[in-house]
């Protein structure tokens, strides 16, 4: 594994160490199973799994401007980008950002992987789902495709 990789681990790891899912796992196991969805594909950029790692370190952090200036040092652009790509701002209407979201290749990659991991929580609120629900449908009606196992769960 590259030392990149390592260090996304390392700060995703740093930034969710006391966090905790619904179900009482350690919030990280979520980023590495994102990571890990995106980098099943085997001509993965090297930048895109360290993205995937690191993409709720934005909404997590403490201080996220700290989190901000570690990422900027350590990591190229591309990581940066995705990350705050990936990032809902709160002041955002959750539909814009899965248009913003859209535009990105990428960042659509992992934010599949994202809704596919989340979804996978057999107690998923009725909001998140439903949120999630529109967010495919709005995903769908750009033209991206989304798999049938997340339509299913969602069910599309």
């Amino acid at each position: 594994m590259s030392l990149m990789i390592e260090r996304a681990k390392l700060i995703a790891k740093m930034v969710h160490i006391y966090e905790a899912r619904r179900n009482g796992e350690p919030y990280y196991n979520h980023c590495e199973r994102v990571a890990d969805t995106v980098s099943e594909n085997p001509e993965q950029k090297e930048f895109v799994i360290c993205a995937a790692y690191l993409h709720d370190v934005f909404e997590n952090a403490k201080n996220p401007n700290i989190i901000r200036h570690l990422i900027l040092d350590y990591f190229p652009r591309e990581v940066y980008h995705l990350v705050e790509v990936l990032t809902h701002d709160k002041n955002i209407d959750y539909n814009r950002y899965i248009e913003l979201v859209c535009y990105n290749p990428y960042a659509f990659e992992i934010k599949i992987a994202d809704m596919f991991d989340n979804t996978e929580d057999v107690n998923l609120p009725d909001k998140q789902k439903a949120k999630y629900r529109g967010a495919c449908l709005l995903m769908i009606s750009k033209d991206k495709i989304v798999p049938q196992i997340l339509k299913d769960r969602l069910n599309l």
